[in-house]
């Protein structure tokens, strides 16, 4: 077959050489980093499993079907697996991507869940991050740090040491916290068998369901969503609707001064709503598998710490796609001359729009609206990916 070139003043040929530039930069990474002197263990298969009495002396990265853990281990761990036991001793640090996981054992450092459903009944001796899923604390499960959520639904009925901090769906607690509980969420259920010794704050557009035999002796509070923002930092005055929104358009203007091309793109997949959403949603759970998965050997971890910038930044970005999108679909077609003014007029509208319906004083409607601008936005971005594995992919340029 006849090998199609490229010519130098065609508009694809800057965006391959920048592709080809980052290929070779990652290419260096991967060849430099070993020279750290990194030690670690590296298993993948379907079935995987260290059996009482196996000791691991370097830190473990797994990728496998099914991950059974019994032995012991003095560094870190790393985990994707679609089923996954933990039923030893791990000195270190435990990473989890896992359709299903349980912690029977013992972790002598941090846990960090990345996604999928996770049953703690052992102990956590230092704090427990979830980014995503499910997490259920049972009664004889103890976390010995603080509990920090940045998505996703917990359930508490054992022990917290420390504080119970941040973004989550539904949120119940029916164990102890020992220290106090700050968080944002659709939905908090306080039991019967609750006991919190610190205060209780929470932000919600619902009411907590507490029990009247809870013990909270320092009290509860729940907070106005202020669109400024709530709090005396700057921080939880950042953190309001109103600014959240205007972050938007910021991020947005400057996407769209720096790559217009790149934006137009998005903009294009994530009008196509209905295929963006299936898109979306593999790319939100598949991603953080693939980072772990691509940092389960030494000369990967550069590449898996690329994708969970990338992946960090896409979520974050995904009202700026969204909004696009919608603006798109408000403004007369006519008007789309491919410049920057257009892509910036189309992405302030949307983004303004979707800033006003979290507003709409409706049980769910804030959490809702968020799930699917996640969703959608992310499409857009799984879209353009895999758009640009085909050999016959349009061109970003307008």
């Amino acid at each position: 077959m006849p090998v199609s070139t490229i010519p130098a003043d065609s508009p694809q040929a800057p965006r391959r050489l920048g592709l080809v530039a980052s290929a070779l930069i990652l290419v260096f990474a991967v060849i430099a980093l070993p020279t750290l002197g990194f030690a670690s263990e590296t298993l993948t298969g379907d079935d995987i499993a260290i059996d009482v009495g196996e000791r691991i002396a370097d830190d473990l990265y797994v990728a496998a079907r099914t991950f059974e853990f019994a032995g012991a281990a003095t560094g870190d761990v790393s985990v994707a697996a679609s089923t996954a036991t933990i039923d030893g001793t791990i000195d270190g640090t435990v990473m989890v991507a896992a359709g299903t996981a349980d912690i029977d054992g013992d972790i002598g450092g941090s846990l960090r869940i990345l996604g999928g459903s996770v049953r703690i009944t052992g102990s956590v001796e230092g704090d427990v991050l979830l980014v995503g899923g499910r997490l259920e604390l049972t009664g004889s499960g103890t976390i010995g740090g603080s509990l920090m959520m940045l998505g996703g639904d917990a359930t508490v009925n054992g022990t917290v040491e420390g504080d119970v901090r941040g973004w989550v769906g539904d949120l119940t607690v029916g164990g102890t916290v020992q220290g106090e509980v700050d968080v944002r969420t659709s939905a908090f259920n306080i039991h019967n068998t609750a006991r919190i010794t610190g205060p209780v704050t929470y932000s919600s557009r619902t009411e907590a369901n507490i029990h009247d035999n809870a013990e909270v002796p320092a009290g509860v509070t729940r907070n106005s969503l202020d669109p400024w923002g709530s709090g005396d930092h700057v921080f939880g005055r950042a953190s309001g609707s109103l600014l959240r929104t205007l972050w938007g358009l910021v991020a947005g203007a400057l996407l769209i001064a720096v790559a217009p091309r790149l934006a137009n793109a998005l903009g294009s997949n994530a009008k196509r709503f209905l295929p963006a959403l299936p898109f979306g949603l593999a790319a939100l759970i598949l991603t953080p598998i693939v980072a772990i998965l691509l940092m389960t050997t030494i000369i990967g971890i550069p590449a898996g710490l690329i994708v969970v910038f990338l992946y960090l930044l896409a979520l974050y970005l995904t009202q700026v796609f969204a909004g696009m999108a919608i603006g798109r679909f408000i403004l007369p077609n006519g008007w789309n001359d491919g410049s920057r003014g257009f892509h910036l007029l189309a992405m302030t509208i949307g983004v303004i729009l979707l800033g006003a319906l979290r507003f709409i004083p409706l049980p769910y409607v804030h959490g809702l609206v968020t799930l699917v601008v996640t969703i959608w936005g992310m499409g857009a971005v799984a879209m353009l990916v895999v758009s640009l594995g085909r050999r016959d992919r349009p061109a970003l340029a307008t």
